[in-house]
């Protein structure tokens, strides 16, 4: 049994707004998901995070050698024994959006996988299968084989949302009132004091910067959810009315 607390990356709104995500490395050479039109030039130093654990962790500096119209090749600037980048790596422009990615609390990812990545770049597409749910434009998946336990939660399974093919959300489903009580324990512990309590529905929301997060108990079929998602990509979907109602 793995046992993982809360994987959310944490972050702040950054001056560039931009974070680049190392999709395919060959030897020392790594390529982001940008391009000429991203303001990248020949030469310009970049700075890395990695996911350690269940952190993001500062990892040296880079420097971009090529650019392309869609896709920019970076390799790492430091002249001894350098480390090779990593897929998954994140890429920032400047050190402070990368000191400020971890300065101030915000849920912006699951499990090192940063919101509005495309499914198709994530490293472990082959462990996701579509459970053939679809509602208001959002896809969900699941993993063959995923974490089975939440700071002492069992997880029944884990529900990953796509919109567009973009990562959106995650569901974190339990079963017993035991479960809830411990999840609940933990989601007050993690995101501090409720935004919104509904009684009736047993329902808990929180709010906080950029990230919607919803906690809810079905008392008739003792099943828990937690709901951890982007605020912008579901608003974008006109969805966000939806998942407080139902």
């Amino acid at each position: 049994m793995t046992t993982l607390f809360f994987g959310l990356i944490v972050s702040t709104a950054l001056s560039s707004d931009r974070v680049y995500h190392v999709d395919k490395t060959k030897g020392q050479l790594a390529l982001i998901d940008a391009g000429l039109k991203s303001g990248l030039s020949k030469g310009q130093r970049l700075y890395v995070k990695r996911w350690v654990g269940t952190e993001y962790q500062d990892a040296g500096n880079a420097v971009v050698v090529i650019i392309a119209p869609n896709r920019a090749a970076v390799k790492r600037s430091e002249n001894k024994n350098p480390k090779p980048l990593r897929v998954g790596d994140l890429i920032f422009e400047s050190e402070e959006d990368r000191e400020a990615y971890t300065s101030v609390y915000g849920a912006e990812g699951f499990q090192g996988v940063h919101w509005g990545r495309d499914i198709d770049k994530l490293g472990d597409i082959e462990t996701l299968f579509d459970t053939g749910v679809s509602c208001n434009g959002i896809d969900f998946y699941q993993k063959l084989l995923d974490i089975s336990e939440v700071d002492d939660v069992e997880i029944e399974n884990i529900d990953y949302s796509f919109v567009d093919g973009k990562f959106a959300g995650v569901v974190l489903n339990t079963r017993g009132v035991l479960n809830f009580a411990k999840l609940k324990s933990a989601c007050i512990k993690k995101f501090g004091k409720m935004d919104r309590i509904n009684k009736e529905l047993r329902l808990i929301f929180w709010k906080r910067d950029r990230v919607i997060i919803i906690l809810k108990y079905d008392e008739s079929s003792e099943e828990g959810s937690l709901f951890i998602a982007s605020e912008q990509i579901y608003e974008q979907q006109k969805t966000y009315s939806l998942l407080l109602n139902n």
